[in-house]
């Protein structure tokens, strides 16, 4: 496998990738694998991709032949990290590699008990159906499931519970929220108990929802927030899960 890294397209491929400043060695290759090089790959093509160009400011065509590059240094370095041998001595050497090389800035921090939170990056293909922006981040491999969850989590702080937005239009009184609490089915939104009910209309129930989501903060705000991603990376990324979502009208 030395003799392989030593030879002058593998390098100038991983360097393509990953800069010219990281060494390639055995244990790097070993927590990279296929499925790292994959996440990688998606990043840098993200980063480099000509419709970004405006966003930018930069030229249009200079970034195309970085994207060329990018995409065939990938081809070149999947082949290579794909081969029998290689698989076989990452697999005898480190049965669970790490699924990417470098780790998203929100995961894998110890829990309070000093363990490890479980994590992963999706390593398929991204889903033929809609997707919100969240969901299109993790099936792209930008983020991982726990910086999802995470982002969903924040985002919820964000707006007024159902509750409170239906008490303070008089649609409910505490003392029904209540029963409607105690009532609830496993897994039913509240919305969905006071419907079942009978102390709301689906009128009623449908305003407060939609007030709600008007409330709701953007989820892209949590990834800016986090250092995750860059204001322009979102802009494009919005339009990118658009482009995508238009086709499952």
């Amino acid at each position: 496998m030395n003799t392989a890294l030593n030879t002058r397209e593998i390098t100038s491929a991983f360097r393509v990738l990953f800069g010219a400043d990281v060494e390639v060695t055995d244990e790097f290759l070993r927590t990279l694998g296929p499925s790292g090089l994959k996440v990688t790959f998606r990043r840098k093509a993200l980063e480099l991709h000509p419709d970004r160009a405006r966003i930018q400011g930069k030229d249009e065509n200079e970034m195309a032949e970085h994207f060329i590059a990018v995409t065939q240094a990938y081809s070149s370095l999947l082949a290579f990290l794909s081969s029998e041998d290689l698989s076989t001595t990452v697999h005898r050497t480190n049965p669970q590699p790490r699924n990417t090389p470098r780790e998203d800035p929100a995961e894998n921090r110890a829990s309070e008990t000093g363990g490890k939170t479980h994590d992963h990056f999706w390593q398929g293909l991204v889903p033929e159906n809609r997707l919100l922006l969240g969901q299109y981040l993790y099936y792209s491999g930008i983020i991982s499931w726990r910086t999802l969850i995470k982002a969903i989590t924040w985002q919820r702080r964000q707006r007024p519970s159902f509750g409170h937005i239906a008490a303070t239009w008089k649609f409910l009184n505490s003392e029904e929220l209540h029963i409607i609490s105690a009532e609830r089915v496993f897994g039913e939104r509240i919305g969905g108990s006071a419907l079942r009910l009978g102390y709301m209309t689906p009128y009623q129930r449908s305003a407060v929802l939609g007030f709600q989501r008007w409330l709701q903060r953007p989820i892209g705000e949590f990834f800016v927030k986090k250092g995750i991603l860059h204001p322009g990376e979102i802009e494009y990324l919005v339009k990118a899960v658009q482009k995508h979502n238009i086709r499952f009208r």
